[in-house]
C-alpha cells in the first residue's frame, strides 16, 4: 500500500526505526535485554581468542575456534577486530595472569548456568527450539515426498513423467508397482 503522506514528508526508515527505539527506551516498561552468559565466562573467552588471535605457527580456523569456545564466528571475528585496534587491554591481562585455563572456564559456565537458572541471562532454549523445528520440518518433508514416491499416480510420478515425455518410450521411467506391456 502506498503511503498516505507526500514524500518530502516521510522519515528514512533508518530515522524512523531510531526514533521508535529512542521511544521505547524512554518507556517507564523498558527493560534492557539480558546478556546470554555472565562476565565471567565473557571475559575467559575473550582471553582464550586473544590467545588464538596471537599464537604463532599452526592454529585452528576461526570457525573451528568458536565452534570449540560455544559462541558464534561473528563475535569472535568482532573480538578479532577488536584486539587488532588496541591490544593492550588483553596483553596487561595476559601478562598479569599467565595463559587461560580451561578448568578457569569451566568455572565460569557453571556460574552462567546458576544465572540462568535464576533467570538473569537470557535463555537457550530458543536455539534448540529452532534447531528442533528445522529438522521436524525436514522428516516431515522427507516423509511426505517418500510417500508421494510410493502413490503410483503421486506428484513425483507425474513430474517424472513429464521430465521423459519427449524420451522413446523405451527409456521413459516407468511407475513402480506396473508390469510394462
Amino acid at each position: 500500500m502506498p503511503s498516505l503522506y507526500a514524500k518530502w514528508c516521510r522519515a528514512h526508515p533508518y530515522d524512523a526505526s531510531m526514533a521508535n527505539l529512542r521511544l521505547a527506551r524512554s518507556s517507564p516498561n523498558y527493560q534492557p535485554p539480558r546478556p546470554f552468559r555472565c562476565k565471567d565466562e565473557a571475559y575467559m573467552i575473550r582471553r582464550f581468542v586473544f590467545q588464538w588471535f596471537t599464537c604463532q605457527g599452526y592454529k585452528p580456523s576461526g570457525r573451528s575456534w568458536a565452534k570449540q569456545l560455544g559462541i558464534s564466528n561473528a563475535w569472535l571475528v568482532k573480538l578479532c577486530h577488536e584486539f587488532a585496534a588496541d591490544p593492550s587491554e588483553m596483553l596487561q591481562a595476559q601478562i598479569a595472569e599467565g595463559d587461560p585455563k580451561f578448568a578457569d572456564l569451566e568455572r565460569a559456565r557453571e556460574g552462567s548456568h546458576e544465572m540462568r537458572q535464576r533467570g538473569e541471562l537470557r535463555p537457550t532454549r530458543y536455539r534448540q527450539w529452532k534447531r528442533l523445528r528445522r529438522e521436524e520440518r525436514a522428516y516431515v518433508k522427507n516423509r511426505r515426498l517418500k510417500a508421494e514416491a510410493e502413490i503410483p499416480f503421486g506428484r513425483q510420478w507425474k513430474r517424472r513423467m513429464r521430465a521423459n515425455r519427449n524420451m522413446p518410450k523405451s527409456q521413459r521411467a516407468q511407475p513402480t508397482g506396473y508390469a510394462v506391456c
